[in-house]
């Protein structure tokens, strides 16, 4: 009997938390990040991956709109050429960190798992002061860091 309401309490936990993680993906308190891309190295799966140069928008306050990729623009990458990086599932929010007036100062996003479990996925780890900082695309397999990308930021809202 204390091994089921035990059980319920986990799941009730479980959840909340899922709940709480869902409102921060769609809070409208969250910046719009433009980047740019500074470094890149890697495959990311083997597509067409960011280059030095390219930019993307990301709207952080609308994860859910982000289901399958992020896509870059620059020169070379333009409609079915466009460079993008793949997402294994939708881009979650692992973590945030806001400044006393509320603003966003730190988030990782992840696509896979929240902890390493042998898969791959993909984190984006942003830190802001004010309207600029930057941003790092990482893809993980087994643990270890396969693609990264590196990007200046600014962000709006």
């Amino acid at each position: 009997m204390k091994t089921k309401r035990l059980l319920q309490l986990i799941s009730l936990l479980s959840l909340f938390h899922i709940q709480n993680v869902r409102a921060a993906e769609s809070d409208p308190k969250l910046p719009v990040l433009t980047g740019k891309v500074i470094f890149a190295e890697g495959s990311f799966f083997g597509y067409m991956p960011p280059q030095a140069g390219d930019t993307v928008k990301l709207d952080l306050g609308a994860l859910d709109s982000i289901t399958n990729r992020i896509v870059f623009e620059g020169k070379n990458s333009q409609g079915a050429m466009a460079r993008y990086i793949p997402l294994l599932v939708p881009l979650h929010v692992s973590r945030i960190q806001r400044d006393n007036g509320g603003k966003l100062t730190l988030a990782r996003l992840i696509s896979g798992a929240k902890e390493s479990d042998g898969t791959e996925r993909i984190i984006i780890d942003i830190q802001r002061a004010g309207t600029s900082g930057s941003a790092w695309i990482i893809q993980e397999d087994d643990g270890v860091v396969v693609s990264v990308a590196r990007l200046e930021c600014t962000f709006s809202r």
